[in-house]
């Protein structure tokens, strides 16, 4: 992943087109870099992001419950 920062992505400096900045600032959605691949983003695209939905849960769907749970 890659921070998009005043219409450039930051590591590699590629300019990003202005249809793809405003798809990230007005539906904050992601597209990759056409310099690096990475996906884009935006810091005002992530503050209401759950950042704890990223994380792996104790004892999810692919804990050791999963496999004995099929009925």
């Amino acid at each position: 992943m890659a921070r998009a920062f005043e219409h450039r992505c930051t590591e590699c400096h590629v300019a990003v087109r202005p249809q793809v900045w405003v798809e990230l600032v007005s539906r904050g959605e992601g597209h990759a870099c056409e310099g690096c691949g990475r996906l884009l983003y935006r810091d005002e695209n992530l503050n209401g992001m759950d950042r704890s939905a990223t994380r792996p849960v104790e004892g999810g769907a692919s804990g050791p419950q999963a496999a004995g749970t099929a009925s």
